[in-house]
Order: structure tokens, then C-alpha cells, then sequence
């Protein structure tokens, strides 16, 4: 209708959008020239006048388009390929989300805006922003958490228009997924260190809980556990799960996989008081990988995904808005510290 090609699929209010910002893009609207009236996307569409009318309130806020009373919607801009909106949903922004972020936003190279929201791994903020922000966003990239009331609200939104980052059991079938897989990881990544392993007794995992982690809002998966405990009974090494430095008491011939930064920090801290030796007589190895730990008592060893191209992958997927099911390898990086 009116130069303007409406794709199948997808809420009425986006395929309105999507179809006008094709046409811009195509040159079969041009600047300054008027779109349809509400009534005639009514009338030739079936469309209800609200429904329209959200659509064309989506685009004027975008820029794409500007409203001049008592005559109607006119083309604003021919430049629509930097004015995608995307919404991006964190818990909260620790070291990896911030390189995730950087090459998220430095891949996509001024193409798009991404507004950064946090929910706090708490389920009413969770559908508050994802439910009450997605209807005036072309995109969400949402890394979710593990809840019910999680699956409750994205069952309830349009999953051509987000994609799930970090947790696949979250995304079901019906999203686009880039992110990591925790349980055989974690195992892989131990029995590829296995020969500086050997040298200690003891393995202990620091798997705080929620309440107590220095970012307070975060859930570590419990897959994570799983994945120690399979590799410590199959070398048959004696092991243990804590949940924090204020549980452990550390001795010479332990290794210690520690989750949470805050708990690292209390770990290093705790091998210094003792006159223990990292990477002689304890082992320590983070999970997450983050600048600072490369420089931490001469380099810290990680297991961690490469979050960088996490970030490229997501901005693969709001430049092409293909669909993607993608799991970004884990890898241990030997530093100094086992």
C-alpha cells in the first residue's frame, strides 16, 4: 500500500514500522512525502486505528517520520539505517558485561541505539522493563536469569524481536540465542588443566549465593556445580562446594575455583596472610574473565567465554535480524595462578 510492502509475522504495529522503514530504505519513499492516513491503513488493512497509531508513534519517536496537524505523517529522513532502537537488559553491569557491552555497541558502529536496562534478578523488575520498554524498541537483547516467573513474562512477547543472551535454558526454541553452555564446560575446562592440577589435594568451588555476592543481583548457574563435582570424582580428587571466603579455610595443596570477584579478592587476600605461595602451594582459577585479572598477583587463571564476541554476535543479530543459535566456547586461559 502506498509503496509500502508489509512482511508476514511479527505484531501489526511492527510490521507497519518495519514495512515503512523498508520502503525509506529502498527509495520508494522518499523525504517529505506523506504515508498513509490512519484511516486508510484501517480501511485497506484491517488494522485497528490504535494500532496504527502506535506504529507511526514508534517512527516519530525514532525520527523517521514527522506529524504536521490537520495534514497527516510525513517521511523525515532517508538515513533509517542508524536509527534502529535496541533495548538491551542486563542484571547489573559487572567487568564481562562491560566488555560485552563495548563490543556490542563498537561492532554495531553507530547503526543503532542501545539503551541499557538492569533488572536485578528480581521478576517483577524483569517484566516491568522488558514488557512495559518492548513495544517502543526494534530489538531487545535480554540476558535473562533462571525463574518461572522469568519464562511467564517471555512467553508473552514477540521472540522475533529479542535475543536471549548467556542462558540458553531461558530461550526455549522459540529465540535466538548467543551465549554459553556451563555444565560440560566447567568439566572441560578443569580436565584441560588437569596436568597443574594434579599438584594440589584439594579442589574446593566458592559458589556464593545470590545474597552474598559482590554483585548482589547476580545468580551464578548451578550447572557450574555440576560440572566441578563430575571432573572431581572422575580424577577421584577429594573436593568441596562453599558458599563463600568466609567459609573456607584455606591450607596449602588446595585449588580453589572462585565465582564471585568479591570472594577472589578474600581468597588472594587469605593465601598472602597465610605466607601461601599462588600457584605453588594454592591454585586459584576465577570464573569470568575480566582485565583486571590479567594483572592480579601476575595474572590470574579463568575459565571464561569470550564475551567479546558475545558482543559481536549480538550485533550480528541487530544489524541482519536473522535468526541465530549460537554457544560461544568456553576456554581456560593458564595464567600465574595454578
Amino acid at each position: 500500500m502506498f509503496g509500502v510492502t508489509l512482511a508476514p509475522g511479527s505484531e501489526k504495529c511492527q510490521r507497519i514500522v518495519a514495512g515503512i522503514i523498508a520502503a525509506i530504505r529502498d527509495g520508494r519513499i522518499r523525504r517529505g512525502e506523506g504515508l498513509p492516513t490512519v484511516e486508510s491503513w484501517c480501511r485497506e488493512c484491517g488494522f485497528a486505528k490504535e494500532t496504527v497509531i502506535k506504529a507511526y508513534a514508534m517512527l516519530r519517536e525514532r525520527g523517521v517520520v514527522v506529524s504536521v496537524p490537520r495534514k497527516g505523517y510525513f517521511v523525515a529522513t532517508e538515513s533509517v539505517d542508524h536509527q534502529a532502537n535496541v533495548m538491551l537488559l542486563f542484571d547489573e553491569l559487572s567487568p564481562y558485561k562491560q566488555v560485552l557491552y563495548d563490543h556490542l555497541v563498537g561492532s554495531l558502529g553507530g547503526h543503532a541505539q542501545v539503551d541499557v536496562y538492569f533488572h536485578h534478578c528480581t521478576p517483577a523488575h524483569f517484566a516491568a522493563m522488558l514488557l512495559d520498554n518492548l513495544p517502543h524498541y526494534d530489538l531487545a537483547v535480554v540476558m535473562p536469569f533462571a525463574a518461572p516467573a522469568v519464562t511467564q513474562v517471555l512467553e508473552q512477547v514477540d521472540a522475533a524481536k529479542v535475543l536471549i543472551l548467556d542462558r540458553r535454558e531461558c530461550a526455549g526454541d522459540r529465540f535466538s540465542f548467543v551465549g554459553q553452555e556451563f555444565e560440560r564446560s566447567v568439566a572441560a575446562c578443569l580436565q584441560s588443566a588437569a596436568d597443574l592440577l594434579v599438584k594440589y589435594r584439594r579442589l574446593v568451588l566458592l559458589f556464593p549465593r545470590p545474597a552474598d555476592m559482590a554483585i548482589h543481583s547476580s545468580q551464578a548457574p548451578a550447572e557450574i556445580v555440576t560440572g566441578f563435582r563430575r571432573f572431581a570424582r572422575a580424577a577421584s580428587t577429594p573436593h568441596t562446594v562453599l558458599h563463600g571466603v568466609d567459609d573456607l579455610a584455606l591450607r596449602s595443596g588446595d585449588a580453589v575455583l572462585v565465582i564471585d570477584d568479591a570472594d577472589l579478592v578474600g581468597v588472594v587476600e587469605m593465601a598472602r596472610t597465610a605466607g601461601l605461595r599462588i600457584g605453588k602451594d594454592v591454585g586459584i582459577v576465577s570464573y569470568n574473565d575480566a582485565p583486571m585479572k590479567r594483572v592480579i598477583d601476575r595474572g590470574i587463571t579463568v575459565i571464561s567465554t569470550d564475551f567479546s564476541a558475545m558482543g559481536r554476535r549480538a550485533a550480528a543479530f541487530v544489524r541482519d535480524r536473522k535468526p541465530v543459535d549460537e554457544v560461544i566456547p568456553t576456554t581456560l586461559i593458564r595464567r600465574h595462578s595454578l
